[in-house]
This record gives C-alpha cells, sequence and structure tokens, in this order.
C-alpha cells in the first residue's frame, strides 16, 4: 500500500524553485531530522510525512511544467514513460483540472 494516500496533514518542507531550476536537497533530511519527534508527539503520522514529501515534490514539478509550458505558449504536455501514480496525481491536480482543454486527451500506460 502507498502511504501517502492515507495522509491526511501537511507539513511545509522546504521548497526551493528558482525560475526552472528546483532543488530537492533538503527536503528527506529535514523529514529525518523532524520525524521522531513528530510521530512521538502525535502531530504527524509516517503517513502524512510521506503525503507531505509527495506533495511537495510534485508541487515542485508542476510549477516548473506549467512555467515551461507558458514560456512556450503551449497548452499540452508530453509526459514520457508515465507510470500508474504520476498519471493519477496529474489527473487529480488543481492545475489540470481546472484548466485542461476540453480535447485532453490521457496516454495508454503500456505495460513494459
Amino acid at each position: 500500500m502507498f502511504y501517502f494516500f492515507q495522509g491526511k496533514k501537511f507539513l511545509p518542507l522546504p521548497y526551493v524553485v528558482k525560475g526552472m531550476d528546483v532543488s530537492f536537497s533538503g527536503l528527506l533530511s529535514h523529514i529525518e531530522e523532524k520525524a521522531v519527534q513528530l510521530i512521538k508527539k502525535g502531530q504527524y503520522s509516517p503517513e502524512d510525512l510521506c503525503f507531505s514529501l509527495q506533495e511537495t515534490v510534485f508541487a515542485m514539478l508542476v510549477e516548473t511544467t506549467e512555467r515551461a509550458m507558458a514560456h512556450c505558449g503551449s497548452n499540452e504536455v508530453l509526459i514520457g514513460k508515465c507510470y500508474c501514480l504520476l498519471l493519477f496525481l496529474l489527473k487529480h491536480s488543481p492545475y489540470q483540472s481546472n484548466k485542461r482543454p476540453k480535447n485532453f486527451v490521457w496516454p495508454l500506460i503500456s505495460s513494459d
């Protein structure tokens, strides 16, 4: 089972996006430093921490993708070698669901 599907509470994590550059350094160490204390105090569950990590990374990637689309004047994006989870996340992101073109088609997933 994926833990982040069970997470409900969001822990703010370091979020670094500058232009088209993203920096993931510090995300995992930030969680590792605080995880034991947060879980012992009952403030967050392990599922919440997984959820927070997933949402932070995903937001960073979506932001740079949106910026690239705006820069190119495109309303389409092609994502290669997708997995079911990535498609699920994209399908449910606020940006994609609110501003998706009417002729938007989800790609078929190959089993390779």
